[in-house]
C-alpha cells in the first residue's frame, strides 16, 4: 500500500511512486509467482482517507489530470517546462505498467491521442520542446514494442513519424555563450556547456544503434571528447569534452 498525504502532486508527476510501489510489486511476484493486489492510501483529507486500487488510482489520475484539456493548456502557458512535465507523466505511466501491468490499452490509446498525436500539441511541442515530443512517442512504441499495448497500426505508423521527423535541424546551431543557463537535454546540434567542457547526449531512436552508427560514436568521442561514453539511465549515450 502508498500513502500519499496531500493533493500537490499525484502518481504519475514524481519517479519515486513507480520506483518503490512499482518495485515493491516486482519483488513480491518475483518470490511469489503471483501477481500482488495493490493499494492506494488517500490521506488529502485526513478526516475521510480513501482506499482505492493501484489500478483505480491510476485511471483516476489519467483521466482527471493527464487527459484533462485544463492540465494540458496549462502546461503550454509553461513553454519548454511544460512539455517536459507532458513527456515525464508519460514516462511515469509507461514505468508503472512495466513494473505492475496495470494501465489499459484504451488508456495508452488515449494519452497518445491527447499529447502526441493531437494536432494542436503537437505544434506547441514541435515550438517549445521537440526532444519532448521524442521522447513521448518512443515510451509508446517501446510500449507496444514490449506487448504492453496493442496499438493500432495507424497509432504505430504515426509516434514512429514523431520519432523520425527531429532526426535534422531546421536551422543552424547556436553555440551557448555560458554554462549558467540549464534544465534542455544536450543534444548533437544544441550542447550544454558545463565545467569540464561541452555535454552532448545522443538519443538513439526506439533505443536502437547499428554497428556502424556505434562505432561512429566512438570516433566522435574521441576524436572530439574525452573518450569515454556514458550511459544515461534514460539509455542515452552522453560525450563530454
Amino acid at each position: 500500500m502508498q500513502n500519499q498525504d496531500n493533493r500537490e502532486h499525484d502518481i504519475l508527476d514524481s519517479n519515486s511512486y513507480y520506483a518503490f510501489q512499482g518495485g515493491m510489486a516486482n519483488a513480491s511476484r518475483a518470490l511469489s509467482g503471483q501477481a500482488p493486489v495493490i493499494y492506494h492510501a488517500d490521506h488529502a483529507n485526513p478526516a475521510a482517507p480513501k482506499i482505492r486500487t493501484l489500478k483505480e488510482e491510476l485511471a483516476r489520475v489519467i483521466r482527471s489530470r493527464v487527459l484533462n484539456p485544463k492540465w494540458i493548456n496549462a502546461m503550454r502557458e509553461h513553454g519548454y517546462k511544460g512539455a517536459f512535465e507532458m513527456a515525464a507523466t508519460v514516462d511515469y505511466l509507461f514505468a508503472y505498467d512495466a513494473t505492475t501491468d496495470l494501465v489499459a490499452d484504451y488508456q495508452y490509446a488515449q494519452v497518445s491521442d491527447a499529447l502526441v498525436l493531437d494536432p494542436a500539441n503537437q505544434q506547441f511541442l514541435r515550438e517549445h520542446n521537440p526532444a519532448a515530443l521524442e521522447e513521448m512517442a518512443e515510451r509508446l512504441l517501446e510500449a507496444a514494442q514490449r506487448g504492453m499495448w496493442q496499438a493500432p497500426a495507424s497509432t504505430d505508423k504515426r509516434c514512429r513519424i514523431c520519432c523520425w521527423r527531429w532526426m535534422k535541424p531546421k536551422r543552424p546551431a547556436v553555440m551557448l555563450p555560458s554554462p549558467s543557463i540549464k534544465g534542455w537535454c544536450p543534444g548533437a546540434w544544441r550542447p550544454m556547456a558545463t565545467g569540464d567542457g561541452l555535454l552532448v547526449r545522443v538519443r538513439p531512436p526506439l533505443g536502437e544503434l547499428s554497428r556502424a552508427q556505434l562505432l561512429a560514436l566512438c570516433d566522435a568521442a574521441e576524436t572530439f571528447g574525452s573518450g569515454l561514453i556514458e550511459l544515461t539511465s534514460r539509455a542515452n549515450f552522453q560525450l563530454r569534452g
